[in-house]
């Protein structure tokens, strides 16, 4: 297998050396797909780091909730036993 890519490889290189136009067209479409697909990339992984951010702000509101429900509580609970 490493023979056929080096193979590869180097008819590449011999039709770039050559000028052929098809050669260098097709390898500046495989670069910009490539470019493309980074990019695709970063943008999945900046929005996983938003949606854990999301859901870690999510579970601080509900633990802020349930702590401000117990509050409320107490507090019916105390103005409860002194009316």
């Amino acid at each position: 297998m490493p023979y056929a890519s080096q193979e590869l490889t180097d008819g590449i290189i011999k039709g770039l050396r050559d000028g052929d136009r098809e050669l260098q067209i097709k390898l500046s479409v495989f670069k910009n797909t490539g470019q493309v697909i980074d990019a695709l990339g970063s943008i999945a992984f900046s929005l996983v780091i938003i949606n854990r951010t999301l859901s870690l702000l999510t579970e601080r509101m509900i633990s802020i909730d349930t702590s401000m429900d117990r509050i409320d509580y107490s507090l019916n609970k105390i103005g409860g036993d002194y009316l």
